[in-house]
């Protein structure tokens, strides 16, 4: 099965999954427009993807799934919570929530190492926004596009190739991220060493959020005065 057929079944599994789970026309829209921006920012990376950044499995889709998903959701409760009055700490216990349930649709089981590394990522990129926010000079995008590029290579390899326990999140020192690489797998990190691929990231994760948010909105629309059993002819991709 080529990679991209990998990603549509990893959409359709999660969209079967949320689709069975939702009790209301708002979630079932809500959660099935976060997994359209994880399609997103796959379909985009793939097109330019080298070897070892292609899913060989229905395994590896799954995985890069749930990393697709985290910018998208972490995105999401940022522009909630900045209109809001939930505190940090609250915001991170409800969105490792979103990710239990993430992985529960995904997988039908909980990876407690990938929860705690992508509550790490929610961290950063949180902190990203904020920079971007307040109109301070954000140095963590690019950072934090880097992380997000090591991973999925970690997640398509199934090496380990940064130890992430060694990072303090936020990283605000590009070079506690440099001494984090492992040297033993030099070979793989050495071909995520191309700043443009890493600028193009950031584009691309900027897009799948404003499709996640158009695609929420028309989804609502479309199922919000339907009985759940007519939901289902919705739950469909688009490139």
């Amino acid at each position: 099965m080529k990679s991209k057929q990998l990603i549509q079944h990893a959409l359709r599994h999660y969209n079967n999954s949320v689709y069975a789970w939702a009790q209301s026309a708002g979630e079932y829209a809500t959660w099935i427009s976060w997994g359209q921006g994880a399609y997103f920012i796959l379909n985009v990376k793939l097109n330019s993807a080298i070897d070892e950044m292609i899913p060989g499995g229905e395994k590896e889709a799954n995985l890069l799934f749930e990393l697709g998903m985290q910018p998208i959701v972490t995105d999401w409760f940022f522009q909630l919570d900045r209109h809001g009055n939930r505190s940090q700490e609250e915001n991170e216990a409800a969105t490792e929530i979103v990710r239990r349930n993430i992985q529960g649709f995904l997988f039908g089981y909980e990876l407690e190492e990938n929860i705690n590394l992508y509550g790490c990522f929610h961290i950063q990129y949180s902190e990203s926004l904020r920079h971007l926010f307040n109109g301070a000079k954000d140095t963590m995008s690019l950072l934090y596009c880097e992380f997000i590029e090591h991973r999925w290579m970690e997640c398509c390899t199934g090496k380990q190739i940064i130890d992430w326990q060694n990072i303090n999140f936020p990283c605000l020192d590009y070079n506690e991220f440099v001494n984090a690489r492992l040297p033993a797998m030099t070979k793989l990190w050495v071909n995520l060493m191309n700043p443009y691929n890493t600028a193009a990231l950031y584009q691309t994760i900027n897009r799948a959020f404003k499709s996640a948010v158009n695609f929420r909105e028309k989804a609502f629309e479309l199922v919000r005065n339907l009985d759940k059993g007519s939901w289902y002819r919705f739950n469909y991709e688009e490139e």
